[in-house]
């Protein structure tokens, strides 16, 4: 590896010649690069390192800045300076849609069930493929929980682009047109996902450039029209979830259950020996770990998401009671007997409904 002194003089030829990223990024690590840059005023390449670069007639994506404020090993004080140069950065560089997808970069930062609270999340979690559709799903009020780019980096010949919806947060009008997109092969369900999920997904190649996926993407995305938000609306099993989170540390001395003297633990034994909850195999854990807490018992592994099941089966009142007496839960039910993670979500459904309702109203 190179010392700084090294570093320093590939980042001056760098300016004049931008061929030398490749030596540069093979001989040097990033930490190095910035920290060596950041100490000698090179704004300049700084900005230049997180651009398309033209290399024998192809443009390359050689470092990703928001994979590299994450996950670079970067000295704070360093990461502070990147994200006060972000928009000088210019990570939105429309030259961008010319890389081909085997010279770009993975969103090391994308990927499950990340929050998306406003724009700027969007632009932080979505694959630069991705970008666009994801934009228009959230001006639209659909709730996305994953996007991802295969073929990107060399990793393989051909794959697919998707983005992932939240199914149960849709409007009934989108919930039409996704069973459309699924039928003619533009979207399908997600298996063994704690919120039920639809994939709306299409082909790309190594030789597909960001634009034309991006291109292809919008396709099917675009059938999706604007709908109130559903944000925070929760069916039974994402209540479960969350709960499941919560749910380990009461487990062995919460006594809430009416007129019962069994406390959650004696409860998931007896479900145990009763044949009513099963211990997890091996392959599950992947599926599980994700999404749920664990316990561990004599009897194997379960899944707390399981015994909440079981209670709820067998006590159906007994949500409520769950729910209020976790700390921090926050749920409201409304006068329908829906869920939502609070009445904010259940406020914002309202006004959006009012202003919908409006609208349709004025063009009648």
């Amino acid at each position: 590896m190179l010392n700084e002194n090294e570093t320093k003089t590939l980042l001056e030829r760098f300016r004049e010649d931008k061929t030398v990223i490749e030596e540069l990024s093979s001989k040097s690590s990033i930490a190095t690069i910035l920290s060596t840059a950041i100490k000698n005023n090179m704004n300049d390449i700084i900005i230049d390192l997180f651009q398309p670069i033209q290399i024998n007639g192809e443009y390359k994506q050689i470092y990703d800045y928001y994979s590299v404020i994450d996950t670079g090993n970067i000295e704070y004080s360093d990461k502070e300076y990147l994200e006060k140069m972000q928009e000088e950065i210019d990570i939105d560089n429309p030259i961008t849609r010319n890389i081909k997808l085997k010279n770009s970069l993975a969103r090391e930062v994308s990927g499950w069930g990340h929050p998306i609270r406003g724009e700027k999340d969007v632009r932080y979690y979505a694959e630069p493929a991705c970008l666009e559709s994801m934009l228009y799903l959230y001006r639209n009020n659909i709730i996305t929980t994953m996007n991802d780019t295969c073929c990107v980096n060399g990793e393989a010949k051909e794959g697919i682009c998707k983005v992932w919806i939240n199914y149960n947060a849709l409007s009934d009008e989108n919930k039409e047109e996704i069973d459309r997109l699924i039928e003619e092969g533009f979207a399908r369900f997600v298996k063994d996902e704690a919120i039920k999920t639809v994939s709306i997904f299409v082909p790309c190649k190594e030789d597909d450039t960001i634009g034309e996926v991006s291109d292809r993407l919008m396709e099917p995305t675009r059938r999706l029209k604007k709908q109130i938000s559903y944000k925070g609306l929760m069916n039974i099993d994402e209540i479960m979830n969350l709960l499941s989170e919560s749910i380990k540390k009461y487990l062995y001395n919460s006594e809430i259950i009416p007129e019962r003297e069994e406390s959650y633990l004696d409860l998931f034994y007896k479900y145990i020996d009763e044949g009513l909850l099963r211990p997890l195999e091996l392959n599950d854990y992947q599926i599980t770990e994700r999404n749920h807490e664990l316990v561990e018992t004599s009897e194997g592994i379960f899944s707390t998401i399981d015994f909440l099941k079981v209670i709820k089966e067998l006590e159906p009142k007994i949500m409520d009671n769950l729910i209020y007496e976790i700390p921090y839960f926050s749920i409201y039910c409304d006068e329908d007997g829906k869920y939502w993670e609070s009445k904010d979500y259940y406020d914002k459904y309202l006004e959006e409904k009012k202003e919908i309702e409006a609208e349709k109203a004025k063009k009648a």
